[in-house]
């Protein structure tokens, strides 16, 4: 959808609203202290419903009829900033006359818009955020969703300045949130202190070419398309692969999986976890349409070298397999995480050399590593991951996860990590890595991503190739396949 110029705008009913609200200049009063008449803005849309785009048209709106008026414009990480505001707000701006560098817009009539991207590590409470320091007449946050909680406190502190508008009347100081609605911290907030709250939806936005909500449903599951679509709220509490469920196909992720080694395609995925590293091993099974994990290496303390000899001891490259007699499992392909571009720990050689030196030192592949950075994406890989596991398009051997509960309790297993991993409590928009259960579930994400990452292919909407594309013959065929 091409972004519109400012008297181009055609807002919808929630859009309008939200304007004409927002810029009322509130009821202030001579000697009153301006950090504590802030007037308060939120919304928690679905995907496509407009929130980012009327970010930035009422940013322009508040510059333009607010002379002098110094207005911040954040989100949490500079790329979505580069990739989603800048253009937005350079066209709008630039029309009007404004220049636009780097990290400012400034209009002709002495208002400026600063952009800023408020990632950091720790809690901005005890560290110095990028904003500290400035006073600002508007702040307008986006993606809030993904943004520490914390900020909040900062943002009424730093929103203090007045300004007159074009009418000559004293405007308050105006603080603006959105995102999607996963664990909505802003809105509660805005609510609790008599600010106003909406709630868009993606369907209501017309302006969006036919058929887009639909092949965005398809790619989410019930749930997230409920609110990332519907704009119902999403908290990611408990585990964050609840749809993997420990119970027989079809109900369940488990199958009873007998391969036929000889016609079936694997692959070794592995998350190195520096020396707590997880590989998986995983079939293809045509029958199904799903890929299955039927074994499992999770060592404590080990290092490359070492995880490949342990691994060698049940597998081997498909060029050195001898045939139904031979009772290793042949290997077609090895995946590891980015950290198997790092040096060894013990002799300093690349990680992944010592994958490609041959038998018994490594495996004698060189391992795949993927860099695309959008199939790198952590949050984009979990919910393609969820995707797969409610649709059974990822299940397990149940003697696997099986044997795995008559394990120590200390003792890695992909199910205890698919049980076990579970959102950040301090940040709900990311996953929280307690140095146990992400290395099995990276793993597996890491292997579904080189042979599935499109789920459910949609017709006309591109998200990138796999490399192992998947197999799809008839059930007839492939039972006549897996006989034979």
């Amino acid at each position: 959808m091409a972004i519109p110029l400012l008297h181009e705008m055609q807002p919808l009913k929630w859009q309008k609203e939200a304007a004409k609200a927002i810029l009322k200049p509130g009821n202030w009063k001579e000697g009153d202290d301006p950090s504590k008449s802030i007037r308060l803005f939120a919304w928690a849309g679905g995907k496509g419903s407009g929130k980012s785009l009327t970010l930035c048209w009422i940013a322009c709106l508040l510059a333009m009829t607010r002379p002098g008026a110094v207005i911040l414009l954040a989100m949490d990480v500079y790329p979505s900033l580069k990739d989603i505001h800048m253009p937005i707000l350079g066209r709008m701006a630039t029309a009007l006359g404004a220049v636009k560098t780097d990290n400012d817009v400034r209009f002709p009539n002495g208002s400026m818009i600063k952009m800023r991207y408020l990632e950091m590590a720790g809690s901005p409470l005890d560290n110095k955020s990028p904003i500290e320091g400035h006073e600002y007449h508007a702040i307008l946050v986006d993606e809030c969703q993904k943004v520490d909680s914390d900020y909040w406190l900062i943002f009424q502190t730093r929103a203090r300045l007045t300004c007159k508008d074009i009418s000559g009347r004293e405007c308050m100081p105006v603080i603006i949130t959105s995102g999607v609605p996963q664990n909505t911290w802003w809105c509660a907030a805005t609510l609790e202190q008599d600010g106003r709250v909406w709630r868009p939806k993606t369907g209501d936005n017309s302006y969006l070419p036919p058929g887009t909500e639909a092949r965005l449903r398809a790619q989410m599951t019930d749930a997230m398309a409920r609110a990332m679509l519907d704009g119902e709220e999403l908290i990611q509490e408990g585990a964050i692969y609840s749809q993997y469920k420990e119970s027989l196909y079809p109900e369940g992720s488990l199958v009873v999986a007998k391969p036929e080694w000889q016609s079936s395609r694997t692959m070794l995925a592995a998350d190195l976890g520096v020396r707590w590293p997880h590989a998986l091993l995983m079939v293809e099974d045509v029958t199904l349409g799903a890929w299955v994990v039927t074994h499992e290496w999770a060592p404590d303390d080990v290092s490359i070298g070492e995880l490949c000899r342990m691994i060698l001891k049940d597998t081997c490259l498909r060029k050195d397999w001898k045939g139904k007699g031979d009772k290793r499992i042949p290997i077609d392909r090895v995946i590891v995480d980015p950290a198997g571009l790092q040096r060894s720990d013990h002799d300093g050689r690349d990680g992944l050399d010592i994958w490609a030196l041959p038998p018994p030192e490594g495996i004698g592949m060189m391992p795949y590593v993927e860099r695309d950075a959008a199939r790198k994406n952590v949050e984009e890989g979990i919910r393609r991951l969820q995707l797969a596991l409610e649709r059974k398009k990822i299940l397990f051997d149940r003697d696997l996860i099986m044997n795995g509960h008559a394990k120590k309790k200390d003792h890695r297993t992909i199910g205890r990590c698919l049980r076990g991993y579970r959102w950040n409590p301090k940040n709900p928009a990311k996953p929280y890595l307690d140095g146990f259960h992400e290395h099995g579930c990276d793993a597996l994400r890491y292997g579904f991503r080189e042979v599935m990452w499109n789920v459910n292919p949609v017709p006309n909407l591109y998200t990138g190739t796999s490399k192992m594309a998947m197999t799809t013959i008839s059930n007839a065929l492939a039972q006549a396949k897996n006989e034979r």
